[in-house]
């Protein structure tokens, strides 16, 4: 009996799935009748609002590419209009390589569903040349397979659901993309199809928990934080360039590239010793006449597209040094046009708005040569409005949603000292911060590495120019009127220009403004020709000086043309000379330093510099900010500005100012400099000692900040700086705050951080190789500046007592002798710090001692200066018996 009914079962369920099967293929076939045909790269079938792909079975295994960018998007990271998007999750690629896979067996007939899976290829590992290494390869790396899905077979056809093959594929998305697609996937909702490529649109509904600062973003910037709709550009696209021969990438030029390992080649010198690495430049192909096309959005104001088709065609002059003639083109999108920028076919500098003010300029390249094929800059609106608006809202904005992808010891620690709960820093943590600043360094490397692809120079330089242009608006109202139109057209014109270096291939250079002089600068018929720069692709700051006790500025403020490296990076990607490249590759090396030469704090490679006395420039940099700071109550108020202007000014300017001393005094002290050269290049080192006369300069101007006895902030600006609170939707602060939240606390840790660094143990390296004792002569200096000159009755201020006393504690900590020393922290000290530097510490505790108690013995004292040398005293003979 119980046969039976088995097998009564098993003939029913192949009789229902014979009866499915055949409604499947029928309702599929009735849809192909009645579907809008689109022919293209894949043939796609539309009816009602479901799409089928067709995939011949001559198109499986073949070789395609994908992309993801965001088409309309809700003007909140990670989902800002236009941006261009990694693709997988794993990766930081924004082109991927991919391909259907499907099992044909040899009795599939019409209207068989079958399975088809979707592969991203690893082109990680290849093979150059021979079977064997071919077989090598196959054997021992496989692809990674994205998702799965079940097509209809037709006339040697498969058509698929393209919301079912979607629908898995977001689950592959870049991890921070994925986080955030919290009620997923939403639909299909437009397919188009062109020769070359197909783009599939896709939905999602977005939703921002209401916890820290998505909540924050959430509330000032979307209408609802439940279900905004993003729409993602994914294209799947074909390019075969047979004609196209990669470039090899060189250390010495500053070029975006991509690498992979050639198991044909078994010797691993020619890698990291366990690999064959090869690298090559992403570039364009611009050979045979072939041009770059690239179009303007037509959401760009009218008002700016002059100048920023200017930016464009700036780096033909570069291709013109060569024997090409005018390859970049420009032109705008006709408003009537029936292509979205989103299509590979187009380049588009675009113009979208959105909650930050930045610029981006990614590049599609063919994975498999490097060749670029398309790229999308995207500007946003909020960097042209900080510009006209000065000090509007717009300002404050910026700087809450700066993303810092500069990994410096400062960025770290002001992150911590300026962003943090106050009361529970103290000299421990500063100190502890300060010794284990590589680590952090390295930490935070590792968990913003995707920022590396990015470019932040609009998000970083918003800052830096509003500064500079609130100094010339308040020292000379009249010159700013006459000349803010032509800051704004300049300012949008230097990051055209920054950004379209970025889509021909060019990486950051932080070096290369380390080669323009102070006269230069100053002078207009240099800077006019030349720039205020060797390269456009620095983080370039605007071009303000210190001159008479005010700022001073040439009419050149910012970098509005390429400069002397750009022309030999240029040439070195896109000359056809290539018996040249050696030769072109040993001259641009002398000028090129990038972001991973960034931790090895190098003074001429660093963000926000100028001139080839960077250390000079920047401590002027800080006049100009102590200006404002001084001058921004009266001469803001005196034109009819509200305090919250001042807040603006005074507040952002007080931060700016520390930082860029605490840097300052990093890199001259701390630093070493760098050279991107090969052996026989020239005659500079790659690693070389920082010139002593720098460091004297930079420790001077420290000691001399530390011995200054007023405050950085004075009683007016106090007085006359507030931001009130507004709570409704845009307005970025909905608490009232003053400057009292922040000044004291900001001037307290810059001096703290300055005596600090003047006693860094990393300063002993150099002592260790070269002998300097730098750090034993910053002791002598700080005890001559804090105690030699005091005098027992003269009352001792309150900012000397407090220098004094943290010069105390810091020698009482390296001395070995404080209640903070663990045994580790010995253990860190005795590595750190060297023997001669630890007996200095103790002798001059010693000095100051003997300095202490002379003061209290003395009958002429004051009672307060008897009082802090008594517990000065107390504390060191308290340190000692522990």
């Amino acid at each position: 009996m119980n046969k039976v009914l088995s097998t009564l079962m098993t003939i029913l369920i192949v009789f229902i799935t014979l009866v499915t099967t055949n409604l499947t293929f029928a309702s599929e076939k009735e849809f192909l009748k009645k579907a809008q045909k689109m022919e293209g790269i894949f043939t796609v079938y539309k009816y009602k609002n479901k799409y089928y792909m067709e995939i011949p079975i001559t198109k499986l295994n073949k070789l395609y590419f994908v992309s993801l960018q965001v088409s309309k998007g809700i003007g909140v990271a990670p989902f800002y209009g236009g941006i261009t998007l990694p693709v997988f999750d794993g990766s930081y690629e924004y082109t991927q390589a991919i391909y259907f896979k499907s099992s044909l067996y040899p009795e599939i007939k019409d209207g068989d569903t079958i399975e088809v899976d979707l592969y991203c290829k690893n082109l990680r590992y290849r093979s150059s040349f021979d079977q064997a290494s071919t077989k090598l390869v196959e054997k021992s790396f496989s692809d990674n397979l994205i998702t799965s899905t079940k097509g209809i077979y037709l006339d040697k056809k498969i058509y698929i659901d393209l919301e079912k093959l979607t629908q898995e594929v977001r689950f592959f998305f870049h991890s921070p993309i994925y986080q955030q697609l919290a009620t997923s996937f939403n639909q299909v909702t437009e397919v188009k199809a062109y020769p070359k490529n197909v783009i599939i649109y896709l939905s999602y509904l977005v939703s921002y928990s209401e916890k820290g600062r998505s909540y924050y973003i959430s509330q000032n910037f979307l209408n609802l934080t439940k279900n905004n709709e993003v729409i993602l550009a994914l294209n799947i696209f074909e390019h075969d360039n047979p004609n196209y021969k990669p470039r090899e990438y060189d250390d010495r030029v500053g070029y975006f590239a991509f690498s992979f390992s050639d198991v044909s080649i078994d010797d691993g010198t020619k890698g990291d010793g366990i690999r064959a690495i090869k690298t090559y430049i992403t570039r364009w192909d611009i050979s045979n006449g072939k041009k770059i096309k690239i179009w303007l959005e037509n959401t760009w104001p009218e008002q700016y597209r002059q100048v920023a088709k200017e930016g464009i065609l700036e780096w033909n002059k570069a291709f013109n040094k060569i024997g090409y003639t005018d390859p970049i083109e420009v032109d705008i999108q006709p408003y009537e046009s029936n292509w979205e920028p989103e299509d590979i076919r187009y380049s588009v500098v675009r113009y979208q708005d959105g909650s930050a003010a930045f610029a981006i300029g990614p590049s599609l390249a063919v994975p498999t040569t490097g060749e670029i094929v398309d790229a999308d800059v995207v500007f946003y609106a909020p960097m042209i409005r900080a510009i006209k608006s000065r000090f509007d809202y717009y300002y404050d904005v910026i700087i809450a949603n700066s993303i810092r992808s500069q990994f410096l010891p400062t960025t770290f620690l002001t992150r911590i000292l300026f962003h943090t709960d106050k009361s529970k820093i103290n000299l421990y943590d500063a100190y502890y911060l300060m010794v284990t600043a590589q680590k952090h360094i390295e930490e935070n490397k590792r968990m913003f590495g995707y920022l590396l692809n990015n470019c932040d120079y609009q998000v970083e330089k918003a800052n830096q120019t509003l500064i500079a242009l609130t100094a010339i608006m308040i020292s000379n109202p009249q010159a700013f009127d006459l000349n803010k139109d032509k800051f704004a057209k300049d300012y949008v014109k230097d990051i055209v220009i920054h950004e379209i270096g970025h889509i021909l291939g060019l990486r950051h250079n932080f070096k290369a403004s380390s080669f323009v002089s102070q006269e230069q600068l100053s002078d207009e018929s240099y800077t006019s020709k030349n720039g205020i720069c060797y390269s456009c692709m620095d983080y370039i700051p605007a071009n303000i000086h210190y001159r008479n006790g005010r700022p001073y500025f040439t009419r050149d403020v910012f970098m509005t043309t390429i400069g002397y490296y750009d022309c030999l990076a240029i040439e070195y990607g896109y000359t056809q000379e290539e018996s040249k490249l050696k030769e072109i590759a040993s001259k641009a090396g002398v000028y090129y330093g990038t972001d991973e030469d960034l931790i090895c704090m190098d003074p001429n490679i660093r963000q926000f510099d100028l001139s080839d006395k960077p250390h000079v420039w920047l401590d002027n940099l800080t006049k100009t900010y102590r200006y404002v700071l001084q001058n921004a109550p009266y001469r803001l108020s005196k034109a009819g500005s509200n305090p919250k202007m001042i807040y603006q000014a005074t507040s952002r300017t007080l931060q700016a100012y520390a930082e860029v001393k605490l840097e300052n005094l990093i890199y001259t002290l701390l630093g070493k400099h760098i050279n991107r050269v090969y052996l026989g290049d020239s005659t500079k080192k790659n690693v070389e000692i920082i010139d002593s006369k720098v460091k004297e300069f930079a420790i001077n101007q420290a000691i001399k900040d530390l011995l200054s006895e007023k405050p950085l902030i004075d009683k007016n600006t106090i007085e006359s700086s507030i931001m009130f609170g507004h709570y409704d939707w845009g307005y970025t602060e909905p608490q009232t705050v003053t400057l009292f939240d922040r000044a004291y606390i900001i001037e307290r840790l810059h001096r703290l951080m300055s005596l600090l660094i003047l006693l860094m143990p990393l300063s002993t390296k150099y002592e260790y190789y070269y002998d300097q004792k730098i750090t034993i002569s910053n002791i002598n200096k700080l005890y001559e500046s804090l105690l030699e000159t005091i005098k027992p009755n003269q009352t001792i201020s309150q900012i000397k007592q407090q220098a004094i006393e943290d010069f105390i504690y810091i020698l009482v900590y390296i001395s070995g002798y404080s209640e903070m020393n663990s045994e580790e922290d010995v253990i860190v000290m005795n590595t750190l710090f060297l023997p001669s530097v630890r007996n200095k510490a103790f002798e001059t505790l010693q000095k100051i001692e003997n300095k202490l108690k002379s003061i209290k013995n003395n009958l002429t004292a004051t009672a307060e200066n008897k009082v802090f040398c008594s517990r000065m005293l107390h504390f060191i003979n308290t340190a000692f018996e522990k």
